[in-house]
């Protein structure tokens, strides 16, 4: 996989929040809340927990225009998130 999908430097001299490979692909971590989403236009969203994140539906309204793919995982938890899951 590394040889295939070189990064463009050690992991261990890239920022803790971002990963770039060689292709010109990259992973950026984003805190949560939909004020932090604003600052970037992503590609593709990816939320982690998204029925426990306490902003999620603001957020995902925020990714919705600029994005190509959104993909929400998430436990069981009542909220936004189970609702939309479950229409």
């Amino acid at each position: 996989m590394k040889q295939g999908h070189p990064l463009t430097k050690p992991i261990e001299d890239m920022p803790g929040d971002l990963l770039s490979w060689a292709n010109g692909s990259t992973l950026q971590g984003v805190p949560k809340g939909a004020d932090q989403i604003r600052q970037y236009h992503p590609t593709v969203a990816i939320f982690d927990e998204a029925a426990h994140l306490d902003e999620f539906e603001a957020a995902y309204a925020t990714a919705l225009p600029v994005c190509n793919r959104i993909i929400a995982v998430s436990s069981v938890a009542p909220g936004w998130f189970w609702q939309k899951v479950r229409t």
